[in-house]
């Protein structure tokens, strides 16, 4: 676990079920939340690119917010709605480790800004895309690779 994910599983520790450990944690936002904020729109503007982003959460079981603390552990995977900062507040979905069928990590890019799209398949089909911000592509690696049972590097 990095100094990031210990951060994250202390503040979420009353959320992990006994002997539950953290392995990975990245933050990340809706699908279109980059686009938002490339144009000025804002995740809570009326003009928000976030809608499909919306959809996707609401189907995948997630209840939307304006950004997230994704965290794997070694059950399940935690979303978590955050504070202005960005620290990871309180748990408001879990998805059981099982029920995911992968993760996987691709790029996205609007008015040549670069972003990790950090991409999540149910087992039933199911998909659901979160933005992270290009600093914060390394921690979104991890977890992917952690899901996958390789160690990031």
């Amino acid at each position: 676990m990095g100094e990031y994910t210990d951060k994250v599983a202390a503040r979420l520790a009353r959320a992990l079920e006994t002997g539950e450990h953290a392995l990975a944690a990245t933050p990340g936002a809706p699908r279109g939340a980059m686009r938002s904020i490339a144009f000025g729109d804002g995740p809570r503007s009326r003009r928000s690119h976030t809608g499909e982003g919306r959809a996707e959460l609401e189907a995948f079981g997630v209840p939307y917010a304006p950004q997230f603390v994704v965290v794997l552990t070694d059950r399940r995977l935690l979303w978590a709605r955050t504070t202005m900062t960005g620290r990871a507040r309180a748990v408001i979905a879990a998805i059981a480790r099982g029920d995911i069928d992968d993760i996987g990590l691709g790029e996205g890019r609007v008015l040549g800004q670069h972003y990790g799209e950090l991409r999540f398949t149910h087992r039933d089909g199911r998909r659901c895309t979160l933005e992270v911000a290009r600093p914060y592509v390394p921690r979104a690696s991890e977890l992917v690779a952690c899901f996958h049972g390789v160690a990031a590097g």
